[in-house]
């Protein structure tokens, strides 16, 4: 489920924002992002702050807080959750894979919740190979975002899904 309540589609919410990149961010799928390419690099900082604008603006009622950790891999241990609902409850092992994609994707930990976790992704998988082998990484971390969404995946179609996306969505029934 998504912080407004919906459930993540295919598509993702379509949010309109102030700032018109936080909003094309929230977008998908990811042919608003060009062709995909490891070449290009957001800044992960920055595209963070702007996923959780864009995240602030359409789901007012979602309260965001910091937490004293050294990434946002560590911040889902450090502040005792108890990792999703029905899957993991081990919140040490997620943040271990949260913290290889930190290092090999750039990814930011934007919003959390008791049963969703959205990351933004400064360098995504650009090759369709390279999306096919983190699509199965997805599938191991989060089996409910590619089995039991509206439109339930293929591993190649997720892999199609991710590749060049600048945010990655988990949701766990």
């Amino acid at each position: 489920m998504l912080p407004d309540g919906s459930e993540p589609t295919a598509q993702g919410p379509e949010v309109h924002t102030s700032t018109s990149q936080g909003a094309s961010l929230l977008r998908r799928p990811s042919d608003r992002y060009g062709p995909a390419s490891r070449d290009k690099v957001t800044n992960p900082q920055q595209l963070a702050s702007e996923l959780a604008e864009a995240f602030r603006a359409h789901c007012p009622q979602i309260r965001h807080g910091l937490v004293a950790a050294p990434s946002g891999a560590e911040a889902l241990t450090a502040v005792g959750r108890a990792g999703p609902c029905n899957h993991e409850s081990a919140t040490a092992k997620l943040s271990a894979v949260v913290r290889g994609w930190e290092h090999r994707f750039g990814a930011r930990v934007v919003t959390v919740g008791l049963s969703t976790l959205h990351l933004g992704i400064a360098t995504p998988p650009g090759s369709e190979h390279e999306a096919l082998l983190v699509a199965a990484e997805h599938l191991a971390f989060c089996p409910d975002t590619i089995r039991q969404s509206s439109r339930p995946y293929t591993p190649a179609a997720y892999a199609e899904r991710i590749a060049g996306a600048h945010r990655w969505d988990f949701w766990w029934d």
